[in-house]
């Protein structure tokens, strides 16, 4: 809510011209959800580009996918909309119950991942075939990203569960691997990665 107040109050001071609700993100919104009305706040707001912000209220949002993760207290933009189907062909999203100790501190929606595969389970798409010219299944491990992460989610609180965006073709052997507790996750970048479904493009 102080970041909802401090965007208001950012807002306010533009220029004195017909305001129109824009939509503020009240959450943390993965890539790929349906957005309901609950996942959004309406501010009043003044100077902001009609083309670049849906300003006719939540029926120009609500019911729509999210191209990108919403971050919780930003406005909500016209390309972070998407009416097309999630995930896009030749992806899939696998969750995976982890030991806090197997997910790196610095994992978070919309971070680009290691997956490592530590027992049987092997990857099974080509090395010279991974999204956005990333090689996979070297050495025992696929790329992915983290779809959305929620800590605390075991009967003891101290596992994490997370959802993994990774190949289709991958998919069977991450999930054996999180089936049996034998995945571990390494960040491969030093910022979040936050990938298009749209144009499968990083932002």
């Amino acid at each position: 809510m102080v970041a909802l107040g401090a965007l208001a109050a950012a807002w306010s001071i533009t220029a004195a011209t017909e305001k129109a609700p824009v939509a503020v993100a009240a959450r943390d919104v993965p890539v790929g959800q349906v957005i309901s009305e609950r996942d959004l706040v309406f501010v009043e707001a003044a100077g902001l580009p009609e083309s670049g912000f849906p300003q006719g209220g939540a029926e120009e949002v609500v019911g729509r996918r999210t191209a990108v993760p919403l971050r919780e207290g930003t406005p909500v933009p016209a390309g972070a909309l998407s009416d097309g189907e999630w995930p896009r062909a030749g992806r899939a999203v696998v969750a995976a119950s982890l030991p806090e100790a197997a997910v790196p501190a610095g994992a978070q929606m919309g971070t680009q991942v290691q997956v490592v595969l530590t027992g049987a389970a092997e990857p099974v798409a080509d090395a010279d075939e991974g999204e956005d010219g990333e090689g996979e299944g070297a050495g025992g491990a696929v790329p992915g990203r983290v779809h959305a992460l929620r800590t605390g989610a075991g009967p003891g609180g101290d596992e994490t569960l997370v959802h993994l965006n990774v190949s289709e073709e991958d998919a069977p052997a991450v999930a054996s691997a999180a089936s049996s507790q034998s995945l571990r996750l390494a960040v491969v970048s030093g910022l979040p990665a936050v990938e298009s479904e749209e144009e499968g493009e990083q932002k």
